[in-house]
């Protein structure tokens, strides 16, 4: 029964003891744990390569956590742009705790936009072009399709006016209907036609078209607001609403997607992610997508950001590797195919090289990949939107399963968590332990397992205040001991 509940243990949490490549030699599971409700963060160490991975699951089933695309400052453009630090300080607030931030970005520097099709509490960027989408919906669930996507106005009487672009850029106006929504980050200036309206409902795409009141029609230039937006004709659209439109009426604004070239459209989008391109589908490299890089640098070796959703849509995965001194980079195949040994199902990159990035408790964990750490134009953020509880609910170790040898010395570290899966606390102290069966050894005061001679499976078990956590262990006897050099 021990072995069967560890042969679970090592399949559910553990998928870092395999090889993705055999060259690569094995793995290290530095840490494994929940960073908040349903978010868990491994870090894992290829020593042989050397190579440095952090991977994180999201269980999408979980009430109290989010994922968002968020854009820096929460505007576009951004010329400044936040650091991945900067968009996890930047959007915690009480109710909603950023606990995991990635960068996304595909960035255009000469229009100081972040390129591709990217949603956010559904509302769209900036272009509406894209190679594919990583989508999550109102009952988060997760997709990658090709996205395929108009905006239109629509007006009372039912004429349509197809919108050309969303906010646009930082240098030129693209189009000739425009959608300024929140996110716009210009002042407007340009000679046209401009017509200021008050959503009524909350954005989304794929669903229901948002019906906005009209509160200003003008010749002259009108700015959006956290809750206006302006509607811009020029050129060919210039009058394509006179006649159809009042103050005070209302019209709808729809964001629809169309028939996909490969992929399942979901309804009522909320977050959305553009990924250049799709790295695998149905489980298999994309014939087509990851191939079609420019200038094949799908095989480039260098760090990456990408995200990844199972079978069944309910869960991400998002998978960073650091190219430093420490970590050797490795290319866009080797990644997806170590993924896809570890639950994922679709596969889309997001940036990588210098912008590649992973923040933790405010801080970057990587080393950046290019000399510095690149600010990003926007990213995904996972949040906890559990109520705030400073009870503790239970213990959990750093690691979920170690494996040391006989007659050694290894640390453990706890954390205590609430109700919601929140960190309450970190390398939690004064916890008294307990090693079952005991033959296998003890831990002392300063939270060290002493092994014992003897080699055999078990747990450890760690206790404060009546709450409890489990360790799985192996302890493996030791062969062909010797003095090392330097004790000599």
């Amino acid at each position: 029964m021990k072995i069967l509940k560890l042969l679970l243990l090592l399949t559910l949490c553990t998928p870092f003891l395999g090889k993705a490549n055999s060259e690569w030699g094995p793995a290290d599971t530095i840490a494994c744990y929940n960073v908040g409700p349903g978010i868990e963060y491994t870090k894992i160490i290829y020593h042989n390569k050397p190579l440095i991975i952090w991977y994180t699951t999201i269980d999408l089933t979980n009430p109290h956590n989010q994922v968002e695309e968020v854009f820096s400052r929460n505007q576009v453009p951004d010329p400044l742009r936040w650091d991945i630090a900067e968009h996890y300080k930047g959007n915690s607030r009480p109710g909603h705790q950023v606990k995991v931030a990635w960068n996304h970005d595909f960035f255009n520097y000469e229009a100081g936009t972040c390129i591709g099709i990217n949603i956010s509490d559904g509302q769209v960027g900036y272009t509406p072009w894209g190679r594919s989408i990583l989508a999550i919906t109102k009952d988060k669930k997760a997709e990658i399709f090709a996205p395929n996507f108009k905006g239109q106005v629509i007006t009372a009487d039912k004429t349509v006016v197809d919108i050309d672009m969303f906010n646009s850029s930082a240098v030129y106006l693209n189009g000739s209907c425009i959608f300024f929504n929140h996110l716009n980050g210009l002042q407007l200036t340009a000679a046209g036609k401009y017509i200021k309206v008050k959503p009524l409902a909350k954005w989304v795409v794929n669903g229901p078209n948002i019906p906005c009141e009209i509160l200003e029609i003008s010749d002259q230039p009108l700015q959006t607001s956290a809750t206006k937006c302006v509607i811009f004709l020029r050129e060919t659209k210039l009058n394509a609403l006179d006649g159809h439109i009042k103050v005070g009426e209302k019209l709808e604004i729809s964001q629809k997607f169309e028939a996909s070239a490969w992929g399942n459209i979901p309804q009522n989008i909320v977050q959305g992610f553009h990924g250049y391109p799709s790295i695998t589908h149905d489980r298999v490299l994309h014939e087509g997508e990851y191939n079609n890089f420019e200038n094949g640098r799908e095989f480039e070796n260098s760090s990456h950001v990408m995200a990844g959703i199972s079978k069944d849509k309910t869960r991400l995965y998002i998978c960073l590797n650091e190219m430093s001194a420490q970590s050797t980079p490795i290319n866009c195949v080797e990644m997806a195919n170590w993924m896809l040994e570890r639950g994922a199902w679709d596969i889309v990159n997001f940036d990588s090289g210098g912008s590649a990035a992973i923040a933790v408790n405010e801080k970057m964990l990587n080393l950046p990949g290019r000399g510095s750490v690149r600010p990003v134009q926007d990213a995904m953020i996972a949040v906890s939107l559990a109520p705030e509880s400073k009870e503790i609910d239970h213990l959990s170790f750093t690691k979920p399963y170690i494996s040391p040898s006989t007659i050694s010395l290894t640390p453990l570290s706890v954390i205590s968590y609430n109700q919601y899966g929140d960190i309450i606390e970190e390398n939690v102290k004064d916890c008294s332990y307990t090693v079952v069966p005991s033959e296998l050894g003890f831990v002392d005061a300063e939270g060290i397992f002493h092994s014992s001679s003897k080699g055999g499976i078990g747990k450890i078990i760690a206790e404060k205040e009546g709450k409890k956590g489990e360790m799985q262990i192996t302890v493996n006897i030791a062969q062909d001991v010797k003095t090392s050099y330097s004790n000599l």
